[in-house]
């Protein structure tokens, strides 16, 4: 009877893609209403109530689980380079949980460490790498992978109407910062998951022998009018790695770029003036402060701690700092702050040998400036699957050749 139940287990769940393209698709759903719950009542994802927070914990905890016993079953199969990397991180990850429990017992909070501190957030972080090694392991057919980012664009495209909506008639709801002051609309969707969805769907179109110029142009002009940073970065990284082709053009603009950035002090000032909210931050931070929207200041505080707490196991492993206390927001200081020099190698061997091309890094080149893949396991677990869908293309295209 239990080796039945283990086998039907493992036939319908743990080694099915079914069954994961079903969890993927309930995310996705869960993210739409979370994210209208989150505009409509609390503005902001730092006040989320504490059901929401349960409700993610929940579904990210079971769907961690079932991840977990698929390893287990499908350990020969998934890719090393997902398996270990994952292992090191895990083995970093409760090294540094011990260690808090250990320094401050008597403070110690297992739920609040679960729900939104320390154990939640290395678990959003070591989730996706997982995960993927499973998706991997069960889908040897784009078709599963296919079908997901089909639905995924519809999402996108309706939310690119309702940014172009917000921007017309002004509409509070669709806001990219509801009532903060600053301009910028992202739909239905926070910002983050906007920018990085839509920049997928975007690179997805342009690498079409014919591309929808009227999807083009709704999913550019949602990118401009977010209001971010990371979305006018991700769309002119799209617009200089995948649709210029020419290696002289690419040259000439970067270093016009890098005259910008390199006179940025003597005229940003009289850009920010334009806007209230900016010119004030200029006038408090100074250029650079507006640039990297005060990370840079994180940064300094960041300096200090590694002057007067680090020791030689905080280089290597990192754990002094809990990521309630301290979030840079900038993908690879908060790497080496939360795992240290080792974790900073294995993430960085394991993007290198992963991401097939520059095209496909794009939302890690702007989470290099935002943090965005770090701080939601959901994008990371679907931008890893459309990664994999391209090579999974491309693989079964070569064999027919």
């Amino acid at each position: 009877m239990l080796q039945r139940l283990i086998h039907s287990a493992k036939v319908n769940v743990f080694d099915s893609g079914r069954f994961y393209f079903g969890v993927l698709i309930a995310l996705t759903v869960h993210m739409v209403f979370r994210h209208g719950f989150i505009k409509i009542f609390v503005q902001n994802v730092e006040n989320e109530w504490v059901f929401s927070r349960v409700l993610i914990a929940i579904l990210y905890g079971l769907t961690y689980l079932s991840c977990f016993f698929s390893m287990c079953f499908l350990k020969n199969k998934i890719p090393k380079i997902f398996f270990n990397s994952w292992i090191v991180i895990v083995c970093i990850s409760i090294s540094h949980e011990i260690n808090f429990i250990i320094d401050n017992y008597s403070e110690y909070n297992l739920t609040s460490s679960l729900l939104s501190g320390q154990a939640f957030i290395n678990a959003r972080i070591t989730f996706p790498i997982l995960f993927l090694g499973v998706w991997q392991a069960i889908n040897r057919s784009t078709y599963p992978t296919e079908l997901l980012i089909k639905f995924i664009k519809i999402v996108v495209l309706a939310n690119a109407v309702c940014i172009c909506i917000g921007l017309i008639f002004d509409i509070s709801f669709f806001e990219s910062y509801p009532k903060s002051g600053r301009w910028g609309y992202s739909g239905f969707l926070l910002r983050d998951h906007s920018v990085v969805l839509s920049s997928i769907i975007l690179i997805e179109e342009l690498s079409k022998p014919k591309v929808s110029w009227r999807v083009f142009a709704l999913l550019t002009v949602s990118l401009l009018f977010l209001g971010t940073k990371s979305g006018l970065l991700s769309l002119a990284l799209i617009i200089y790695l995948v649709l210029i082709k020419s290696n002289k053009i690419r040259l000439y603009i970067a270093g016009f770029v890098g005259v910008l950035l390199g006179t940025l002090p003597w005229w940003l000032n009289e850009v920010v003036a334009l806007n209230p909210f900016w010119n004030s931050v200029y006038i408090n931070h100074g250029a650079w402060g507006v640039l990297f929207s005060l990370r840079n200041e994180s940064l300094v505080m960041f300096y200090h701690i590694i002057k007067t707490k680090y020791n030689l196991f905080h280089w290597f492993l990192g754990g002094q700092i809990r990521f309630e206390d301290l979030k840079i927001e900038m993908l690879a200081f908060d790497v080496f702050v939360f795992y240290g020099l080792v974790g900073f190698v294995v993430f960085s061997y394991f993007f290198i040998k992963w991401i097939p091309s520059w095209k496909y890094a794009i939302p890690l080149l702007v989470a290099l400036g935002s943090g965005s893949l770090l701080a939601d396991s959901y994008l990371f677990v679907m931008w890893g699957v459309w990664i994999y869908k391209e090579s999974l293309s491309k693989t079964n295209k070569t064999k027919y050749l």
